[in-house]
């Protein structure tokens, strides 16, 4: 079938598919059309597409800057509360560190007061020179002459006996034990004392000087009769127990 050039416009024969003349190529009436539509979707589908993706980035866009602006507003809020809190915090530290110091001021005042009182009432007892004043005087002084004799007796070191009553008891000795022990050795005069001491801490004095009594009948010894004396009753010859 003879076609004609659409270069040069020579007719030849379509089965060469080129034109002789120009060498221009031949492209069939059929395939030019839809080539030509090809092309023109072509050239209109670029512009839909990029539309389709501009209005996508600018919707995400939107979408970070309201999350971006949502956040700072949320760390806005929150920083604005925290601060009030802490200078709140610290106003009512610094109050009760103001408060401490004014109790702890108080308390050294009352010490310092009570002290001078009792520094004046001292000093008041010390200067009366009263009849009663010096029989008060007297009997202060006998008291502490007893506690000293009292003290004097109970820091002898211990016997042998009571070493050994104490190592063979695995608690405090008590009375029947001290008993126990004056019945084995009799002639032992720490046993006495001792037992004295634990019959004068059960508020039994009557005992306690009982006690006495028959230790220096027993043993003549006069720590015995001092810690007698001390109770103010001092051991008589007559009233030792035989």
């Amino acid at each position: 079938m003879l076609v004609k050039c659409a270069k040069c416009g020579n007719e030849f024969d379509s089965l060469y598919g080129v034109c002789p003349y120009c060498g221009t190529e031949y492209v069939p009436p059929e395939i030019s059309a839809v080539s030509a539509q090809f092309v023109t979707q072509q050239k209109q589908s670029p512009s839909v597409t990029g539309g389709k993706k501009t209005k996508t980035i600018v919707l995400v866009s939107c979408i970070l800057l309201a999350v971006t602006a949502v956040t700072a507003a949320v760390l806005l809020i929150l920083f604005s509360q925290k601060k009030p809190s802490q200078e709140m915090q610290s106003s009512s530290v610094s109050v009760l560190s103001a408060e401490e110091k004014n109790v702890s001021g108080m308390s050294s005042v009352s010490e310092t007061s009570t002290l001078s009182r009792t520094e004046t009432s001292e000093h008041q007892t010390v200067s009366d020179t009263s009849p009663d004043g010096a029989s008060s005087e007297g009997s202060v002084r006998t008291e502490e002459s007893s506690q000293q004799e009292t003290t004097s007796v109970s820091s002898e070191p211990a016997s042998s006996a009571e070493s050994s009553l104490v190592s063979q008891v695995s608690h405090e000795p008590t009375i029947e034990d001290y008993q126990k022990a004056i019945a084995e050795n009799p002639q032992d005069p720490a046993l006495y004392l001792k037992l004295a001491e634990v019959y004068e801490a059960a508020g039994d004095r009557t005992n306690a000087l009982k006690t006495l009594k028959e230790g220096y009948a027993q043993t003549k010894d006069q720590t015995l009769a001092e810690k007698a004396a001390a109770y103010g009753e001092p051991i008589q010859e007559s009233s030792q127990v035989q």
